[in-house]
């Protein structure tokens, strides 16, 4: 996920060949030319370890790095690995082997020895925890032949700020961000009864230097309802598009909506990799491919009875928008204003409108794998 700088995460770990290290560290370890295996093989152990492992976020922060060394025993009989411990740890950074040990714990049972006497096998296990800054650099283990490949390599996820809920309201602006339209009051819209909606399903984000910059994107669904001030009827023709009075009836709800597929591309500032806890300011443009619009009218007519007016068309709507926008906030809540760039209506079909939105956001990734609280 880093182009040019960056979080690099390397898991890399042993063949079980490397008992000479082995009697170094720890005497009571025994050696042995056969040993139980895990399921799969090694290439199968790598893939376990690393969509388990989870770099300690007080680590990244800290910027420590090292070995650790993971002693544990094998059951001969049914392959269960116990006594785990460590055999010797990462230097000034024991919650590498804390999470070290923690992801060997959660190891299946490993396939014993066949036809061996033995009880029980002692394994050494070295898991190496590394951050680099630039991605292009990828550690050479040349000097380490016990090393499997090249190792398996986790490429560290920042948190974006984009996925999730936005809910505000909008106010039509004529150019040179005046709120009036004295030739076309029916462009004055009712603040009140005018809302802004979007559901942000997808994010990505890009770092350009570590957690603190880098560019957002994603995708995402608008809907942006503009409530009329008065009993307007929108009409439209191949040329314009246009509001007339209605004098005999009067609507409790008169609006325009129209839906939008959002793409973000967003210059974002973060103070830590993950949301929780980290102030965010990003600012850049949306851009919208309209999908739906329609005009809504609701009341009740002189006896009583009830109504509710639908009527979809394009009404000479922009199929394209471009939005700048500005985000920031605190953990999972914030606060976003946008204003769009090019005009709700396509050109010469009625005076220029761009409107303006403000409101409330809340960061929820949908598609982030949730973790337990074990893992946390």
């Amino acid at each position: 996920m880093k182009s040019i700088f960056g979080f690099l995460f390397a898991l890399l770990f042993s063949t079980f060949s490397v008992y000479s290290q082995v009697e170094e560290i720890s005497e009571d370890i025994f050696v042995s030319e056969e040993t139980p295996e895990y399921p799969g093989g090694q290439v199968e152990m790598q893939k376990f370890i690393a969509s388990n492992m989870r770099y300690p976020q007080d680590a990244i922060e800290k910027n420590l790095q090292g070995k650790v060394y993971i002693k544990f025993r094998i059951d001969n009989s049914n392959g269960k690995i116990d006594s785990i411990s460590v055999a010797k740890g990462a230097t000034n950074c024991p919650m590498c082997d804390e999470e070290a040990i923690r992801v060997v714990k959660m190891m299946p049972n490993w396939n014993p020895v066949k036809g061996s006497e033995q009880k029980a096998y002692w394994v050494q296990l070295p898991i190496t925890f590394v951050l680099d800054d630039d991605m292009s650099k990828i550690p050479s283990f040349s000097d380490e032949p016990d090393i499997i490949d090249d190792g398996v390599e986790i490429t560290k996820r920042y948190d974006a700020h984009w996925a999730g809920f936005d809910i505000g309201t909008l106010i039509l602006m004529s150019k040179g961000f005046n709120s009036s339209f004295e030739n076309n009051p029916y462009w004055e819209n009712n603040v009140g009864k005018s809302s802004s909606l979007n559901l942000n399903l997808f994010e990505y984000k890009l770092p350009i230097f570590k957690q603190y910059f880098g560019l957002t994107t994603g995708l995402g669904m608008a809907v942006s309802t503009i409530g009329f001030k008065d009993n307007y009827i929108l009409q439209h023709n191949q040329d314009s598009v246009f509001a007339l009075k209605d004098t005999i009836q009067s609507y409790r709800m008169n609006s325009l909506s129209a839906g939008y597929l959002t793409v973000p591309l967003l210059l974002e500032f973060a103070s830590k990799p993950k949301q929780k806890k980290s102030f965010y300011v990003a600012a850049g443009v949306v851009g919208g491919l309209r999908f739906t619009s329609s005009t809504t009218k609701t009341g009740k007519y002189e006896n009583g009875d009830r109504f509710q007016n639908v009527v979809r068309s394009k009404y000479n709507l922009n199929p394209i928008t471009l939005d700048a926008t500005m985000r920031a906030g605190y953990g999972l809540l914030g606060v976003y204003a946008s204003y769009q760039l090019s005009s709700l209506f396509k050109n010469n079909k009625t005076v220029e409108i761009f409107p303006f939105k403000v409101g409330l956001t809340m960061n929820v990734d949908f598609f982030k794998k949730q973790k337990s609280n074990e893992d946390e």
